[in-house]
């Protein structure tokens, strides 16, 4: 890895940290600056990672030229090494028992504990001089990483009945990450105290760019299939290397590589992805090209499918099942179209468009889009078209401007701020509380690549809910339907019971916050507001309806009409 990026103000802060431990005497230093390798890790197991960062200046060893890789390390130490491998910088408010603003490790324990991963114990200490155990450490990693518990993998040790639960489930899940593991007799030693050989090899683990695994994949020849590349960080540069670019031709485009079969065979695609300061992340996925066949009806067999050239629509996000839908005004931009040929490669620039410069959003309409291509031996591609629709736009439909910023050395902390909407006044964040005026902003630790955020009234009241992309920095516009919740009418209907006959009723609606008159089934009169309709029913309800002055029903609302009374009825 490259430290020669790492910020002037990191910098100076590290200078100043590293006076004040060589004046307290605290054994671990660390440092921007380089240090000379140390005399102790020559042959040792860890010498590999410690040479590496002792040579980017992540950390250095003692005065006399040691690195002591087998020491212990305290809790405030590894905080200060997790703090500055991370470079996280903002604290958090602690009143630690145990903690005094004046002790070196007081900046160290406030920044850990806002970063998450440090939060101390019930008794309302920290205990900074305190070794730091191996399952500590993997509580703290699991935090760091937002790992889901996995008890059931640290089941596999030989000390698995000695593991308390309060970790097992961390243990498992920085094992099954392949951040920590046991020894090689089947130990985890989950009490024992980690060393500074360990804890330096443990947190490089975590330096490396992750990317997910890609299944096999099988297509035909002079077909094409889209495969998404997922990293985190999301920014991380892509690479792609094909082991047989005449059995398959991998072009690699953002973060999408299109894979064309090209003949029979097998070929290997390895990704690499690369982050300045991280470990590349590397996987390998096998590729296996089979004979294009087509059925010959009333043949009884197969035979090898014309190799024609394929038109490829590269839906944008607006794009449905070949549909474009737009409101009136709305920007139209036309999909992008490529084209290939199994002997000709790419000629995307040979189709033939029809219809795009005829698309006019400024009232409602329809268009066809058509594209047509011919390859050097005159064949034809199957013809594609894509329809756009203009559509009258909906009073419900919303926007909201949101800005996502993400911490820069710890891509599981977003900051989400909606600046602006045509709706509503307020928002707030799944897993958060809080609610938010717009122009404010939210924090929240995920490591899933979208959240959920729903934008509400001044009363609080959610008029609708956006799935925003947190896996990187950006501002982006996010359309949605607003739930406009509509006022409660009320009526108070008066029912007055015949006491000789109770199977007549006498109906009056006395107020309202809509409408003017009423009717009742069973009535074929409508009258107004405080007047009575008498009806004749066994029922124990009867229906009555609100109507405008127009006589049109506006409301309906079920009566009981069991006994005399004046209720409020809501509709």
């Amino acid at each position: 890895m490259n430290c020669n990026v790492r910020k002037t103000k990191k910098i100076a802060a590290l200078v100043v940290l590293s006076v004040l431990v060589v004046a307290l005497g605290i054994p671990i230093v660390f440092s921007y600056a380089q240090s000379p390798a140390a005399s102790d890790i020559e042959g040792h197991w860890a010498s590999k990672e410690i040479s590496s960062w002792v040579e980017q200046g992540l950390v250095k060893g003692y005065p006399n030229g040691t690195f002591r890789p087998d020491n212990s390390i305290t809790r405030a130490e590894f905080a200060a090494l997790v703090n500055r491998t991370f470079e996280f910088e903002e604290m958090a408010a602690i009143s630690f028992s145990d903690v005094n603003q004046t002790d070196w490790y007081y900046v160290e324990i406030a920044k850990a504990n806002r970063a998450g991963y440090l939060v101390g114990y019930k008794d309302g200490t920290v205990r900074p001089k305190a070794y730091v155990t191996r399952q500590e450490v993997a509580t703290m990693i699991a935090r760091l990483k937002s790992l889901e518990e996995d008890a059931s993998e640290a089941s596999s040790f030989a000390d698995s009945a000695s593991i308390p639960e309060w970790s097992k489930g961390f243990i498992g899940a920085v094992v099954k990450a392949k951040y920590m593991k046991g020894y090689p007799n089947g130990y985890f030693r989950p009490a024992e105290n980690i060393t500074r050989a360990e804890s330096v090899v443990a947190l490089n683990n975590l330096l490396a760019v992750e990317i997910e695994s890609i299944s096999e994949q099988s297509i035909e020849v002079n077909a094409s299939t889209k495969i998404n590349v997922k990293t985190a960080p999301a920014d991380a540069v892509i690479s792609i290397q094909n082991s047989d670019d005449k059995v398959i031709r991998a072009v690699l485009s953002s973060a999408v590589i299109e894979l064309k079969g090209l003949k029979e065979g097998n070929a290997t695609i390895t990704v690499t992805a690369q982050k300045e300061g991280l470990l590349n992340g590397v996987t390998t996925f096998n590729v296996e090209v089979k004979k294009a066949i087509v059925l010959i009806s009333g043949g009884g067999g197969y035979i090898p499918q014309n190799n024609k050239p394929v038109i490829t629509v590269v839906e944008p996000d607006e794009v449905n099942d070949g549909i474009i839908t737009l409101t009136v005004g709305a920007e139209f931009v036309a999909p992008t179209v490529t084209a290939s040929d199994a002997e000709d490669g790419d000629i995307t620039d040979r189709i033939v468009k029809t219809g795009e410069d005829d698309v006019d959003t400024s009232e409602i309409g329809e268009y066809i889009l058509t594209y047509n291509v011919k390859d050097s031996r005159n064949l034809a591609a199957d013809e594609r078209k894509v329809i756009v629709k203009v559509v009258e736009a909906d009073e419900n439909n919303a926007s909201a401007n949101i800005t996502v910023d993400v911490a820069e050395a710890m891509d599981v902390f977003k900051r989400i701020t909606v600046n602006s909407s045509t709706v509503g006044a307020k928002f707030k964040v799944e897993g958060s509380t809080l609610v938010k005026a717009f122009g404010e902003s939210i924090d929240t630790m995920t490591s899933e690549a979208s959240v959920e955020v729903s934008i509400l009234d001044e009363d609080e009241n959610v008029l609708g809910t956006i799935t925003v992309d947190v896996s990187s920095d950006s501002t982006a516009d996010y359309g949605f339907t607003a739930q406009i919740v509509e006022p409660v009418e009320t009526v108070n209907i008066t029912v007055d019971v015949a006491e000789a006959m109770p199977m007549f009723k006498s109906i009056t609606v006395n107020s309202s916050t809509v409408g003017t008159r009423f009717k009742v089934e069973g009535s074929t009169l409508d009258k107004q507001f405080g007047e009575p309709i008498v009806v004749n029913t066994s029922e124990d309800t009867v229906e009555v309806s609100i109507l405008d002055e127009d006589d049109s029903v506006v409301g309906t609302v079920t009566v009981e009409v069991g006994s005399d009374g004046t209720t409020d009825y809501e509709f």
